[in-house]
């Protein structure tokens, strides 16, 4: 399978996906056009359960009064994403599953013992 003909099946499935959600009933468009949000509120939310919050941060996040939408509002603004993240994982997941196998098939071809 040629990349391109990876990223047509890929899209593909994706599309799948989502058309199957909204012709199920089981999402909405409005719930499917919001989930990027829903996903970055849900991992913020896991950050502030996980990650003792210092004085100079509580004194900012105090006084909001809805602090997930404004730390959400805030990510919004940054250069980071989830992209960088996901690039790093596909990378270093492919690479160790084809190490994986590659050292496999040596010991196939190499028996000790």
């Amino acid at each position: 399978m040629t990349k391109q003909q990876m990223k047509v099946i890929a899209q593909a499935e994706h599309e799948m996906f989502c058309l199957r959600d909204l012709l199920e009933g089981s999402v909405s468009a409005k719930v499917m056009s919001r989930a990027y949000e829903y996903v970055i509120k849900q991992d913020l939310l896991s950050v502030l359960r996980e990650t003792p919050l210092t004085h100079q941060q509580l004194s900012v996040l105090t006084p909001q009064r809805r602090p997930l939408d404004f730390l959400y509002r805030l990510w919004l603004k940054t250069e980071y994403s989830h992209i960088d993240a996901l690039r790093r994982a596909v990378r270093r997941e492919t690479r160790r599953i084809y190490l994986k196998r590659q050292t496999e098939a040596f010991r196939k071809e190499h028996p000790m013992g």
